[in-house]
């Protein structure tokens, strides 16, 4: 090595040495999750159990709140959906956010509550299903369940009436998991078109296959609807970030809660929403049903009609940083609704 060539890499040396010791003088940059605006979403208090949680949710006059189940009853409650017996299905979690080996049973379950008295309490839980792996969706349909379970959507029977699943067909499968496990297929519902339609979430790349040789194949947030006995499946709205949240209005109109970009949408059948950057088709993305986000993400959706109270059609989200989710299950009733003592979700 010449002695220029030696001088050259002194001088970097040195410049490289200085560096590093003014980074070690400087203070470190300041924890993002310390400053006063996220501070304030976190509340300073000790954990209250479910029955005092209720005392503190602030809900519309002629509305309360009622305790549905709890822990240990269940764990992460993630899905809910009703039958037609006024029966109440939940997707019960453990494993969320990692999921169980492929091949290995979970954690999970499904729980099936009943009120077997008719005073409009729920009185009877059964496991109907277990060994499931993080399943956010669920659709009760004849003698069962469609449900999501890692890495597939099944439909779990109940074939001789026990109250317990003895029979497991996979419908589609397998689908997109890996990436993340926040959003997956959830949000079953079934539409006025007779097609089941779901949410698929955040990150995940996901193709779905049908008996009758349709696919699609999606990444991130987007909505499809699919047949019930695994024939046959559809785009429905591309976009959207992590959709978890789908309900229906008198007239068929789907809405999404969605997190990281609007609170709610109103799905426009092919319609494209944003999602971190994606492009849209051309024509411009749909709009939207609400431009605040009280920086916040909504994980949930319910839509209620005009009702005898007076009440009139109106959206609500749920949002996951200015609320604190439990492992408890909660239904808001109005004085009417509740007058009646009906099982199924008194809103």
């Amino acid at each position: 090595m010449t002695l220029v060539s030696r001088f050259i890499c002194f001088l970097l040396s040195s410049v490289a040495l200085g560096q590093a010791q003014d980074f070690q003088k400087k203070k470190p940059p300041a924890d993002p999750f310390s400053r006063p605006d996220f501070q304030a979403l976190v509340r300073k208090a000790d954990p209250l159990d479910a029955v005092e949680s209720l005392k503190l949710f602030d809900v519309p006059d002629g509305f309360r709140m009622e305790l549905v189940a709890a822990s240990p009853d269940i764990g992460q409650p993630m899905n809910l959906a009703f039958d037609e017996r006024g029966r109440l299905w939940v997707t019960s979690t453990l494993e969320y956010p990692y999921p169980a080996p492929l091949g290995q049973p979970g954690r999970d379950t499904i729980k099936l509550l009943e009120d077997t008295n008719g005073d409009g309490a729920y009185d009877k839980l059964t496991t109907f299903a277990d060994g499931l792996n993080i399943p956010t969706g669920i659709y009760p349909y004849r003698d069962g369940v469609v449900a999501w379970s890692i890495p597939n959507i099944w439909f779990l029977r109940d074939t001789d009436g026990d109250g317990r699943v003895d029979k497991r067909e996979k419908l589609y499968g397998p689908l997109g998991f890996e990436r993340d496990t926040h959003g997956m297929q959830s949000s079953f519902t079934r539409g006025l078109d007779g097609w089941l339609h779901l949410t698929h979430g955040f990150n995940n790349t996901t193709t779905v296959n049908a008996a009758d040789g349709s696919s699609i194949t999606m990444n991130s947030g987007n909505t499809y609807r699919v047949q019930l006995d695994g024939s046959s499946v559809q785009q429905f709205t591309f976009g959207q970030v992590n959709p978890f949240g789908m309900c229906l209005d008198s007239f068929g109109n789907f809405y999404t809660a969605d997190c990281h970009s609007s609170p709610i949408y109103q799905l426009i059948r092919d319609a494209y929403y944003p999602s971190f950057g994606k492009p849209h088709d051309g024509m411009g993305f749909a709009p939207t049903v609400i431009r605040h986000t009280h920086n916040s993400s909504a994980c949930a959706a319910s839509f209620s009609t005009r009702t005898i109270t007076g009440r009139r059609n109106s959206a609500t989200t749920s949002s996951s940083a200015t609320s604190s989710p439990a492992a408890s299950i909660a239904t808001g009733s109005s004085g009417a609704a509740a007058a009646r003592k009906a099982p199924s979700c008194r809103i």
